[in-house]
């Protein structure tokens, strides 16, 4: 646009006569404008009450068309829930069953023993502080093993992390002096050990600390029932069982050699073990092989039963101290209704049951499944409370109070009022937009009658009064809460809560009958939203309103808008083109009057 200087000559207020001849046009801009800007009110309104629409028809709705919504709502009690937790899925049968828990899972642990060694040890110092030379230790995890090379340079950190690279969690603790390995998960598959396999492989785990009291404590009972084998082969009454199993005599068994004496010593003493056993006829003792099983098992016995002697003792304490300590894992093992499961974890899924075990139960517990009769009631309150917050509003939108002769302000009309003036004017139309909107009243008419519907389930018909919900009347109800629900008995609901609470009698007499209607209640809602909400030449999917239209008029304003623009700008330019002339005429005036003067000599 051109400098514009006016004025000058004649003294006039050109711009001001300028704006005044082409205010006509501005009015019509202006008022263009107010009408888009009341469009694009009206437009966010639209959108805010499409967003609370649609969140009840995709939300509340879409769950309570399908059966399945009050499927999962199951409640499961366990008579002593300090010794397990109980959730019921969908599947579950109402009814009572039994659980008892005789195990549970289990991580291994091992607890180093106190490293000794003449300086602390760091998790940067070498075994060879130790005294630790070149040799291989056997380490099993579940049923695999694995063999990992030690050697004098290699650091605690790099013991720690080679093994824990077999599956397990392996530290040192500097402060301890203690090496520290747990299995990653429980049970039994994760379990671990070192598998001795000679001195050398036992020497590095003492000197590491990671010898096991139980290892020694079964050493020490091997050694013991070998010694008490070695006892009975020269028992006097083993000799003559001996003896009469080879069928000679006795100087003739004193004349076999060592090991053939033996292998007749053995017999005897696995004929005593069977006779021990109830085991008296039916057994050939010549036969090498079932001798060699059966003298295994006796070692077996003889060995735990060492071991269960020396735990509890005074020696075993000892060598806790001194060595390290193993925990074992173990498997869970839970009988439900008679039958027996086991698992690695504590949690067991069964036939939609979620069992998660926490303590043994010495007797069997009672475990009872029934319809959560409080889930399925809030669900339901919460499905009516989320339409009475859609309908209410709706109500609100279109009964509000009329805006007549309040229109959008201009920024000069804006300039002349407070901030607070302004936005309460402003309020008082953005209130009214939806006002006495057919589209809005056909949408809330249509979720009216479908809620008031009835349906037969069984041969019976049932509406929502069936249940004790209604609305309150048209003159006992507040100003646009008329069509609101109200649940009897409910005690959030101060209008309600004194009368009877049938809907919670329903659900815990008849569970069934409450999920069918509210199932066919909910599709016959859906349905009238989901044909407004489909798209068309006027709107977009999921919206109740003609969104494309209203930006279409939208964009339209903004159109008429730049029209006006540009011929404002044009009469402004025609004007001022007027008044520059003038002025050009005037300064012409000027100079010639001037001229005339100087020749007269005034």
């Amino acid at each position: 646009m051109a400098i514009r200087i006016s004025g000058l000559i004649s003294g006039l207020d050109t711009d001001s006569i300028v704006q005044e001849l082409v205010s006509a046009y501005s009015t019509k801009k202006e008022n263009i404008e107010k009408k888009q800007t009341k469009l694009s009110w009206t437009q966010d309104a639209w959108k805010e009450m499409n967003t609370k629409i649609y969140g009840f028809y995709s939300k509340s709705l879409t769950e309570f068309k399908f059966m399945t919504s009050f499927n999962g709502m199951k409640k499961t009690t366990l008579s002593d829930s300090s010794k397990a937790t109980v959730t019921a899925g969908a599947s579950v049968v109402n009814g009572t069953q039994s659980l008892k828990i005789n195990k549970l899972a289990k991580a291994a642990y091992l607890t180093g023993s106190k490293i000794k060694s003449n300086d602390k040890l760091k998790s940067s110092s070498k075994l060879s502080e130790l005294g630790i030379a070149d040799t291989e230790l056997e380490f099993q995890v579940g049923d695999k093993k694995s063999t990992i090379s030690v050697n004098g340079d290699m650091t605690i950190k790099d013991l720690t992390k080679a093994l824990s690279d077999q599956g397990v969690t392996a530290s040192f603790d500097e402060t301890q002096q203690r090496f520290f390995i747990n299995s990653q998960e429980s049970g039994e598959e994760f379990d671990f050990k070192f598998n001795v396999k000679g001195e050398d492989q036992e020497v590095a785990l003492r000197k590491l600390g990671m010898l096991s009291a139980d290892y020694m404590v079964e050493k020490t009972a091997k050694k013991a029932a070998d010694d008490d084998i070695q006892a009975l082969r020269e028992n006097a009454t083993i000799k003559a069982s001996a003896v009469q199993i080879a069928g000679i005599t006795e100087d003739e068994f004193d004349a076999l050699d060592e090991t053939a004496q033996k292998e007749y010593l053995d017999a005897a003493i696995v004929k005593a073990y069977d006779t021990d056993n109830g085991i008296t006829t039916g057994r050939d003792y010549t036969n090498k092989a079932y001798v060699e099983a059966r003298l295994n098992n006796f070692r077996e016995a003889v060995t735990d039963q060492y071991i269960e002697d020396l735990k509890g003792t005074d020696k075993y304490e000892s060598l806790k101290k001194e060595y390290a300590v193993k925990q074992d894992a173990s498997n869970a093992e839970i009988e439900l209704n008679g039958a027996i499961f086991e698992g690695s974890s504590n949690t067991f899924t069964i036939n939609g049951l979620t069992i998660t075990a926490k303590e043994v139960s010495d007797s069997t517990l009672s475990l009872v499944t029934e319809t959560d009769v409080d889930a399925v009631y809030d669900k339901i309150v919460d499905f009516i409370s989320q339409y009475n917050e859609v309908i209410n509003a709706m109500d609100s939108a279109y009964n509000a109070d009329s805006s007549k002769g309040y229109e959008p302000l201009t920024d000069d009309e804006k300039e002349a009022m407070s901030d607070k003036e302004v936005e309460k004017w402003e309020q008082k139309i953005k209130d009214s937009l939806l006002r006495r909107d057919s589209t809005l009243n056909s949408i809330a008419s249509s979720m009216k009658v479908a809620m008031a519907k009835s349906y037969t389930i069984n041969g019976k018909s049932y509406s929502l009064s069936s249940f004790g919900i209604n609305t309150l009347g048209y003159f006992v109800s507040a100003d646009n809460e008329k069509n609101a629900y109200h649940i009897d008995g409910n005690s959030k609901d101060e209008s309600a809560k004194s009368n009877t609470d049938r809907l919670k009698a329903a659900i815990a007499s008849d569970p069934d009958t409450v999920a069918t209607f509210f199932n066919e209640l909910a599709k016959g809602v859906y349905s009238e939203l989901d044909s407004r909400m489909k798209t068309t030449t006027l709107s977009s999917a999921y919206k109740v309103y003609n969104d494309k239209q209203l930006k279409s008029e939208y964009d339209d304003y903004t159109e008429q808008i730049k029209n006006w623009e540009t011929k404002l700008s044009d009469m402004e330019d025609y004007y001022y083109k007027k008044f520059s002339s003038m002025e050009t005429a005037l300064s012409k005036l000027n100079s010639q009057q001037t001229q005339l003067s100087g020749l007269l000599g005034s």
